[in-house]
């Protein structure tokens, strides 16, 4: 009987330090997490402006390596930014910067890119 007692009240002072841990951990990471989000500027849409979800088409296209290289890089600052930008997003934007240059520039930019192969390369 004795060893059965040692053995529950063992049991329940393990359980008990046990549950002590979990909770100082959750109120660190509270802690932190809130510091966090109060440093954090908000990225949020202005609420003044109205956005309309538009038709989404999906399509996909081929990069060469290099290209595919420049992309990752690019999110990778955006991740310094804070941001976590997909491909997608990514295209978007330049999508959009290429739609704000001249024809001249658009041109130049457009000598400037590898040619590819038509089809699909393995």
């Amino acid at each position: 009987m004795k060893k059965q007692r040692d053995i529950k009240a063992s049991l329940g002072a393990s359980l008990h330090q046990e549950t002590k841990t979990v909770e100082d951990k959750f109120s660190r990471a509270d802690v932190v997490l809130q510091n966090k989000v109060q440093k954090k500027p908000s990225r949020l849409p202005d609420q003044n402006h109205t956005t309309f979800q538009s038709t989404v088409i999906r399509y996909s296209v081929s990069v060469p390596q290099g290209d595919f290289n420049i992309l990752e890089k690019i999110k990778k600052r955006y991740l310094k930014m804070e941001i976590a930008a997909s491909r997608s997003e990514i295209h978007r934007v330049s999508i959009h910067a290429l739609d704000s240059l001249s024809d001249a520039q658009l041109l130049q930019s457009y000598e400037k890119l590898e040619k590819l192969k038509p089809g699909r390369h393995s």
